[in-house]
């Protein structure tokens, strides 16, 4: 009996914040389910919208490269923060600014677009999608949401687990009623629910990823090298010996990307993908001194504890960054899911606050 009563207690609990909790926030679920669909083809439409950007760009050697970033730094001076070199997925070289960003002709430097902050439709998109429009306090947010989105499909799964046998697969409801709403979000819930998780739980531990690098540590049994707070030197860097350094410290490796240091006394970086890492821009790293360019630290994406590689895995895993066209679809039909399992937990909160009562 007590069984039951404490059964019956978890149900109660669960059903109280699966309605109150799911039906407010729905609407920000369907404003992060519309806005991650689209940014899944974001790459797509600027192949198809920008000169160039759909070409292969095959890799170039470091001196090719260091003529670029010195052409960029010529042009934008301290504006520049970030230079991403053209490649087989994206065919022009993308420049990061600290109030916008422009693409370039790998070939000849040529500017070929340029905009500035949030000023592009995708940004937007990209900005609400990661913070909701409101800097460091909406990515907290967003990384709340997600926990939150991870318990209320739990929650949703234990509710659902007794009437498991009047499950129907169902996308659309016949009709707008409140019975009806919750009948299709209840089995849509069920179809879509592992999926779900997976985006929540990696979307959520690229927010809190100090966190989530810990607790996968705690499960792997792993430890990191004892670091060391890293201190540089202002200089003028040389990006010709940085690269160059680079190649030869990981021959066969792609270089990706550079950066200039956030601010005094913080190093800059050389990024690059090796064969074997999922993410596009890789998770290969070298830091350099720009006083002197010796390197501060060397990050072998492929060496790194298995926690590491799980978390590296998963930008590429949300964003449908791997494994092709294929997943790419497969995400969007269940980004386009958890629009309508939202929409429709919504507009059921909505009956349920105000109930149409007979005359």
């Amino acid at each position: 009996m007590s069984y039951i009563r404490k059964a019956t207690r978890a149900r109660s609990v669960a059903h109280q914040f699966h309605i109150w909790v799911g039906g407010i926030l729905a609407l920000f679920m369907v404003v992060m389910a519309a806005s991650g669909s689209l940014l899944l083809w974001k790459d797509d439409y600027l192949r198809w919208a920008t000169p160039k950007a759909a070409q292969s760009v095959p890799a170039r050697p470091s001196s090719v490269l260091a003529a670029t970033i010195d052409r960029a730094r010529s042009h934008y001076g301290d504006r520049l923060i970030m230079v991403q070199f053209a490649s087989e997925r994206m065919g022009v070289d993308q420049y990061r600014l600290t109030d916008g960003g422009a693409y370039a002709d790998p070939a000849n430097g040529r500017l070929i677009e340029e905009w500035r902050k949030n000023e592009r439709f995708l940004d937007i998109a990209f900005d609400l999608h990661h913070r909701l429009l409101a800097g460091a306090t909406g990515e907290t947010a967003i990384g709340i949401l997600g926990i939150l989105s991870f318990m209320l499909v739990i929650a949703g799964l234990f509710l659902w687990w007794p009437y498991a046998r009047l499950f129907k697969p169902k996308l659309i409801p016949d009709r707008l009623s409140k019975p009806a709403l919750l009948k299709v979000h209840r089995d849509m819930g069920l179809l879509f629910a592992v999926p779900i998780l997976l985006l929540s739980v990696t979307g959520t531990a690229m927010i809190f990823h100090d966190a989530a690098k810990q607790v996968l540590l705690s499960l792997t049994r792993e430890n990191l090298p004892i670091t060391h707070k890293i201190v540089a030197k202002p200089g003028q860097i040389d990006w010709r010996k940085a690269l160059a350094i680079a190649e030869m410290q990981f021959p066969g490796a792609e270089l990706r990307s550079v950066s200039w240091p956030k601010a005094a006394g913080e190093p800059a970086q050389v990024r690059l993908r090796q064969n074997g890492e999922l993410t596009p821009q890789g998770r290969t790293v070298i830091i350099f001194d720009p006083a002197n360019m010796h390197m501060l630290t060397v990050t072998d994406a492929l060496q790194q504890p298995r926690a590491i590689r799980i978390i590296n895995s998963f930008y590429p895993l949300h964003a449908g960054k791997t494994w092709g066209r294929t997943y790419q679809i497969i995400l969007t039909i269940i980004g386009v899911s958890f629009l309508a399992l939202s929409a429709y937990a919504f507009l059921a909160f909505l009956k349920r606050l105000n109930p149409i009562r007979p005359r």
